[in-house]
């Protein structure tokens, strides 16, 4: 069942030393690291702009480096050659010389760019390179249609169900057009006799959608009312000002009713 109230969308979705230790610990982390541990394993690696990462590469086998654009452009100043299938870009060193390239989308001037240097390995399996922004990247026609998009209700609801299926799936860790938020911590916090513990954060370009797991602390069984959760903040519960924006849309996964003892999700999508 779907009550919308102006911008307001209710849904009830039921479906050595210190110091040398962190060195090392530092060092284990480093992306091309990972690749010599485990060469027949695809990478997932975290990029931004502004930042380089380091790579390995096979010099006896093709690599294949997954990008988050529909059609991928590369600068280069090497004379490397590079195949782009989809959003697939693969390639293969001609030398053991290390090189930089730089990945973006083709013909979007608003798309981000990222920046690889390239450490030709003689690891004998091709590498797979799996590019995860730490900001999620919409292709310009994508942008263009959420811009004009009237149908309001139904994107923020499809959100919500979204979300609750991923609640469920206990496997994906995010939706289509969105991405976890890894940064993302809160503590725990009390609204009447229900724990409310904020457990992961969805960021998107034009949404942010907050799962908080609720349990109730209670002797009585409860029912959830949407206009409670929609006029607090996800981080920090309630909150008196006049200037605070409500949530576009509340949905409940897999209860609304929770009975002594008892937890369920309250999934909040707020507008950036």
């Amino acid at each position: 069942m779907f009550r919308l109230s102006k911008a307001l969308i209710y849904t009830t979705v039921l479906l050595t030393t210190s110091v040398g230790s962190a060195k090392i610990a530092n060092a284990a982390q480093q992306p091309h690291v990972k690749q010599h541990s485990n060469p027949t394993e695809m990478l997932i690696l975290d990029v931004e702009e502004g930042k380089t990462k380091i790579v390995a590469a096979s010099k006896f086998d093709l690599n294949a480096i997954y990008t988050p654009f529909k059609s991928p452009s590369i600068a280069k100043n090497v004379q490397e050659d590079f195949t782009i299938k989809d959003n697939i870009i693969f390639f293969q060193p001609s030398n053991e010389q290390p090189f930089s390239i730089y990945i973006s989308e083709k013909g979007d001037p608003q798309a981000p760019t990222y920046k690889l240097t390239i450490a030709p390995s003689p690891v004998p399996v091709g590498q797979q390179i799996k590019l995860e922004p730490k900001e999620p990247y919409f292709a310009a026609e994508t942008r263009r249609a959420n811009k004009t998009n009237s149908d309001y209700p139904s994107t923020v609801i499809k959100m919500l169900s979204d979300t609750a299926k991923l609640i469920a799936s206990k496997e994906k860790k995010s939706i289509d057009n969105f991405i976890l938020d890894d940064s993302f911590d809160a503590s725990p916090y009390y609204i009447g006799n229900a724990l409310l513990n904020p457990s992961f954060k969805l960021k998107g370009m034009d949404y942010e959608i907050f799962v908080l797991e609720v349990v109730n602390r209670s002797n009585e069984s409860f029912e959830l009312v949407n206009a409670d959760f929609a006029s607090i903040s996800p981080e920090i519960g309630l909150v008196e000002s006049d200037t605070f924006i409500e949530s576009a849309g509340v949905g409940f996964f897999p209860d609304q009713v929770i009975q002594p003892g008892g937890m369920t999700h309250v999934i909040l999508v707020r507008g950036n």
